[in-house]
């Protein structure tokens, strides 16, 4: 309650607008092997669309021109390992941008010791397997995973992202999820973890500050719950990163949650980070 009551007594989250992403997410394929009830894809998957290697490289050479070294992942709204050509991109991306963060959480289902040698050799971070389906399949994930760290030493074994300090290092881990909507949000309305919202909430949200995210199709999405790119902020085809970045319409959106406002569209019906509500609140959105 007192940081809730300290945000809003600020009104207003003071932003450097010349700022850029320190974080990129690039789906090479709009494709899951899944259909969780907490996703989107449950509902209405994206049209099936793979990412032209022609667009891929035109990002990365981008990505390249800025110096950037900020964190990459190679996955949006899709499974990773569906990719084949994961491992390529992996490598393409790595020598573009020595220093970035390269990463991906996959649900563990199509993933081997020797499709994690693949992409590790070919210089991605970190993967992370999500243990959707209860202790029996988290149990199969930990032994994978110590079976591949048995096989290649320079990857830790960890227990989760708190435990990565060092980005220079290589990594592996198993994350386990229950049901319980504390996990999950409702991705700006589209599927019903929570209630339907009565109003917008009254809470800052830093997604659009810090992250681009791209669709198979080159669409720019305002963050990860932006599922079908409805923002209307542009298409890396035809804008370059930052030209979208700068946008007007991108900076709307974030003059507009710098002011604890969620009146825009997809914001207004989102529940990203509906924890930082005191619950005394909660019946007056809800």
């Amino acid at each position: 309650m007192f940081r809730f009551a300290q945000n809003m007594v600020k009104k207003v989250v003071p932003y450097d607008r010349s700022a850029r992403f320190d974080e990129i997410q690039i789906e090479t394929t709009s494709v899951c092997n899944r259909s969780c009830h907490f996703c989107p894809n449950s509902v209405s998957p994206p049209a099936s669309s793979r990412m032209p290697s022609a667009l891929f490289r035109k990002i990365a050479d981008e990505l390249e021109n800025m110096g950037y070294s900020g964190n990459i992942a190679l996955y949006l709204r899709n499974e990773p390992f569906m990719d084949k050509s994961l491992h390529k991109n992996v490598r393409l991306i790595r020598d573009k941008c020595p220093n970035s963060y390269i990463y991906i959480a996959s649900n563990g289902d199509l993933v081997t010791v020797e499709k994690l040698i693949q992409v590790f050799d070919a210089g991605i971070s970190s993967v992370a397997l999500s243990a959707y389906d209860g202790k029996e399949q988290a149990a199969a994930f930990h032994a994978l995973a110590k079976k591949f760290v048995s096989k290649y030493p320079s990857v830790d074994y960890v227990s989760g992202r708190r435990d990565i300090h060092d980005h220079t290092k290589k990594y592996i881990w198993v994350t386990s999820y229950t049901d319980d909507p504390e996990n999950f949000f409702n991705r700006a309305g589209t599927v019903s973890v929570h209630a339907e919202l009565k109003k917008p909430l009254p809470l800052m949200c830093t997604l659009p500050f810090n992250q681009l995210c791209i669709t198979a199709t080159g669409e720019v999405a305002l963050c990860c719950a932006d599922w079908y790119a409805e923002a209307g902020l542009g298409n890396v085809n035809d804008h370059s990163l930052l030209d979208i970045w700068f946008s007007p319409e991108f900076i709307s959106y974030r003059d507009s949650l710098s002011n604890f406002d969620r009146s825009k569209h997809l914001c207004d019906k989102c529940t990203h980070k509906l924890q930082d509500l005191p619950s005394i609140l909660l019946k007056s959105y809800f």
